[in-house]
């Protein structure tokens, strides 16, 4: 099954934070990291928020990676918690953890699920039982990748 170039832009999406997000953990003073990274937060939590409670608002960048990220059953149900739930954590553990610990959930949470993505929608198969959206070739590039 051929990707669509929505899904290869909502991967372009997905990666972005890997790639953009590496030097601010790596280069940058500890608190610099946080502050970036709970602001981040922050933005998709009231996008989240927008979302489920019809407000009007427009949400600088989460606006635009709602509109370029979101499924059709994010579109038609309203909500974005992949997202949210990404910043969110990824606060928590930039705030917790050392930052080569932050940098490696970054690129897991990232690198990691665009290509178990990738793969699995090319090769399809075979299905998982109990989740007959994924596959168990993703889940697998997912583990090698994380590993």
């Amino acid at each position: 099954m051929p990707l669509t170039r929505r899904e290869l832009i909502r991967k372009l999406w997905h990666i972005t934070p890997g790639i953009l997000g590496a030097p601010v953990i790596l280069f940058t003073p500890k608190w610099v990291t946080l502050i970036v990274v709970w602001f981040l937060a922050l933005l998709y939590t009231l996008q989240h928020l927008k979302l489920r409670r019809g407000w009007r608002i427009k949400v600088p960048i989460a606006d635009i990676s709602y509109k370029q990220m979101a499924r059709k059953d994010e579109l038609e149900g309203n909500h974005y918690l992949g997202s949210f739930l990404f910043w969110i954590t990824m606060a928590l553990i930039c705030t917790v953890f050392p930052k080569l610990i932050a940098l490696s959930a970054l690129w897991v949470s990232t690198v990691g699920d665009c290509f178990n993505a990738i793969v699995g929608q090319l090769i399809n198969r075979p299905r998982i039982p109990w989740n007959r959206e994924k596959t168990i070739s993703g889940s697998l590039t997912m583990f090698v990748l994380a590993f």
